[in-house]
């Protein structure tokens, strides 16, 4: 086989949007030395070509669209080595060109590029205060949005995947007004900002609060189960330990419908 041979059969086997993807992720299609400009109208579109040694990446011949006395006058100016508006227009659109062939290869969890993963995870509402914009945590996220998306009401699975994905527990217990011990924990709610109407819509008729400020946090339930606010099906009962930093995070993967309310739980000693 001779060197000519050698380097089709190179080229053949590759794919040329995975190579384009993969070497745009790499910072080595800087410039436009990557723009393959031949204005013959027979070439294929996007492909990879060498030439000079240097791999080049053509797109599609914009001359094939042209009435055939425009084409051969443009690809006969370019072996004359005059510029031409055409060619122009090969450079213009070369990188938007490619980008809209690769999208698939970058959409994924497998994405060369990890900024483009992070529009898509901020598009379901999971912040860079989650990802942190670090490329394996968005891969499992992003595998992982159409399974939480369709559980996006439970907090229990808001709060695996968000372990999953940072890699470390969160300092958090999480109940929901069904189960059975929730009434035993509410005596250290804090109040949080909402305004009295949302209180008083809820509150029962033997309901009181008992305001009173503690570590700097207000708390407003009674120690008497029967006079406390009580919870409803909504309400997800957060319980936090006093000293570790709340993951605000947490909160960003659970739906706007969703009412949290957050427990102090004494730290350790």
């Amino acid at each position: 086989m001779n060197e000519l041979q050698v380097t089709f059969s190179k080229l053949n086997s590759k794919v040329a949007a995975l190579e384009w993807a993969t070497d745009a992720a790499n910072g080595q299609l800087e410039g436009l030395d990557w723009v393959d400009s031949d204005l013959n109208p027979d070439l294929e579109s996007f492909q990879v070509v060498k030439d000079d040694a240097q791999t080049k990446y053509r797109h599609r011949p914009y001359s094939y669209f042209l009435p055939t006395i425009m084409a051969r006058a443009a690809y006969e100016a370019q072996k004359n080595g005059d510029p031409t508006v055409l060619e122009g227009m090969l450079y213009a659109y070369a990188k938007i060109e490619w980008l809209m062939a690769t999208r698939k290869y970058f959409w994924s969890p497998l994405s060369p590029v990890p900024e483009l993963l992070s529009v898509l995870a901020e598009a379901y509402g999971v912040g860079p205060e989650i990802h942190r914009n670090d490329p394996q945590a968005l891969s499992r996220l992003i595998s992982k949005i159409p399974f939480w998306h369709k559980q996006s009401g439970t907090a229990e699975k808001a709060k695996e995947m968000l372990v999953d994905i940072i890699g470390r527990e969160l300092p958090l217990q999480i109940k929901h007004a069904n189960d059975r011990d929730i009434e035993q924990s509410l005596r250290e709610e804090i109040f949080l900002s909402r305004e009295w109407r949302w209180w008083k819509n809820r509150k029962e008729t033997a309901s009181q609060s008992n305001l009173r400020i503690s570590d700097g946090l207000l708390r407003f339930q009674s120690a008497e189960p029967t006079e406390q606010f009580p919870l409803v099906q909504e309400d997800v009962l957060v319980h936090w330990k006093e000293g570790e930093s709340f993951p605000t995070e947490f909160l960003r993967l659970l739906p706007m419908w969703i009412s949290i309310r957050i427990v102090i739980e004494a730290g350790e000693e």
